[in-house]
């Protein structure tokens, strides 16, 4: 079977069932043997994704490719043409001079950057991902790299997905947080069946998974490859390169002047004035400048690695010492990704109690792989509608022990929950809403509605109870986090969407 995994496309394993995919991963709840995985190895090689890298020969005479360099090749040939005459030999002294710099200076670059690299390969080294993987029905913890496609692998709470799977066991409810790949905000519940992609951070629950892709197959990878391109010029280098425009500019006119007055004015001899004019020539072209901005550079990654922050584009550094406006997404950034309720901040419409109002709003919420808490609840309490896009809402029909009685709670979108309640619905009620709404998202809140229905006739319709705040409270350093970054002349611009009205969104 393993010669079916090799035309297999993840595609094609996302859309199996369970058994199916066993069968064609040939793989088994009990994990690969050794002989499997050595032959899967031999056969695809190891999982890592290693981002082509350029020929060292080529990238040093990439770095001598530049407008400085050019402008210095330029000069080296007008003093060979010019140095010509006046009964002197040739300056070669200037040219080889002029080159010598040019072979240092992309000399210097090219060993700094390889410095840099080293130090960059030596901390994505260090924190080299590791996995817990079934073999030969033992567990064991290996590096993500020797996984193959069809090992089994556990993954728990705070645990980095080292590969691409689906869920084939789950011991509590997943919830697994894919921010720095899908750009989603909050954690995603994941059931036995759903995939889990590489680099996704399980943030509560455990579960066991069987790999679909590994390394440059990955979602992670794919997404990495769609994103390498590549930016010939950055923004300093165009800086940079302005500046030497204005100074070749100026030199330029500067020689003019002095043509007129060495040769018009003074009557200098030819071999004379050339020299004058060399000295000006050479001395004005900033053929050190790429060194010094090199050199400082370079130690940028270096002080970035005592922070465990990898810096593989070389430019990209170039481009962040230019940030004057900084746009972050503040969800787990300056706050702590964790959502809670405002508790003396909700708002009222009718008698029942604050805790009342919780108490209906975590009724209503979803229970899928409910621990032993929430499977009491669902045996006593009857049918529940799960969350969906096109309601924006949750619900549950559930009948009380005591008296008998059927009641539905529903909460979702404010407008959403205010556009289904029938009862005891007036202008003032429907005003004082929308107030309360905009006064949350003016506040940073977003807001969650809760209402109910106790059902004794088909005319009985829903009452809305209250109006839930919710919000991600900050980290203890975001203050200090914004302060550093105004000191260094950096402004935030952060994205709130999530706190405006929902119908502004």
């Amino acid at each position: 079977m393993t010669s079916d995994i090799e035309t297999l496309s993840v595609e094609d394993t996302n859309s199996r069932e369970e058994d199916n995919l066993f069968e064609i991963l040939n793989s088994r709840r009990e994990g690969l043997t050794d002989e499997e995985v050595n032959e899967r190895i031999e056969k695809f090689e190891y999982s890592q994704f290693v981002p082509e890298k350029t020929n060292p020969v080529i990238k040093f005479l990439l770095l001598m490719w530049n407008p400085i360099t050019w402008i210095m090749i330029l000069t080296a040939s007008i003093t060979i043409v010019l140095s010509h005459g006046g009964g002197k030999p040739t300056d070669w002294e200037v040219f080889i001079g002029i080159l010598f710099l040019i072979i240092i200076n992309a000399t210097i670059n090219f060993i700094q950057q390889r410095k840099s690299g080293n130090n960059v390969d030596t901390l994505t080294e260090s924190i080299e991902p590791e996995g817990k993987v079934k073999r030969n029905n033992y567990w064991k913890i290996v590096k993500a790299v020797e996984l193959v496609r069809g090992d089994i692998i556990n993954i728990k709470s705070g645990d980095v997905v080292p590969a691409d799977g689906r869920l084939i066991d789950i011991n509590d409810k997943i919830l697994m947080d894919q921010s720095s790949l899908t750009g989603q905000s909050f954690p995603v519940n994941r059931s036995v069946g759903d995939e889990i992609l590489c680099g996704a951070i399980c943030r509560q629950g455990e579960g066991t998974a069987i790999i679909s892709a590994t390394g440059p197959e990955t979602f992670a990878a794919k997404t990495m490859m769609l994103t390498n391109i590549d930016y010939r010029i950055s923004h300093l280098q165009t800086i940079l390169l302005r500046i030497n425009n204005f100074r070749i500019f100026s030199i330029v006119l500067f020689i003019i002047v002095e043509l007129l007055i060495m040769y018009v004015g003074f009557g200098y001899d030819y071999r004379r004035g050339i020299n004058n004019i060399l000295a000006l020539l050479v001395g004005g072209i900033p053929m050190v400048m790429i060194i010094v901005f090199t050199i400082i550079f370079v130690h940028i990654p270096k002080q970035l690695s005592k922070y465990k922050t990898i810096a593989k584009y070389f430019p990209s550094i170039e481009e962040l010492s230019g940030v004057t406006i900084l746009c972050v997404d503040k969800t787990g950034t300056l706050t702590l990704n964790k959502i809670v309720i405002e508790k003396y901040s909700i708002k009222k419409y009718s008698d029942i109690e604050t805790n009342d109002i919780i108490y209906y709003a975590a009724l209503a919420s979803n229970i899928e792989n409910q621990n032993v808490i929430d499977a009491c609840i669902i045996s006593t309490y009857g049918d529940i509608n799960k969350f969906n896009s096109i309601d924006k809402r949750t619900e549950i029909t559930y009948k009380r022990i005591n008296d008998g009685s059927v009641r539905r709670v529903t909460k979702g979108m404010p407008h959403t929950i205010l556009d289904l309640c029938t009862r005891f619905k007036t202008n003032e009620q429907i005003k004082q809403f929308n107030d309360d709404v905009e006064e949350f998202a003016q506040r940073g809140f977003r807001s969650i509605a809760v209402a109910i229905q106790d059902i004794q006739d088909e005319e009985n319709g829903f009452k809305l109870i209250g109006l839930l705040p919710i919000y991600d409270p900050l980290n203890s350093d975001a203050k200090e986090t914004i302060d550093n970054a105004r000191q260094l002349g950096k402004n935030y611009l952060l994205s709130f969407c999530e706190i405006r009205s929902d119908r502004e969104c």
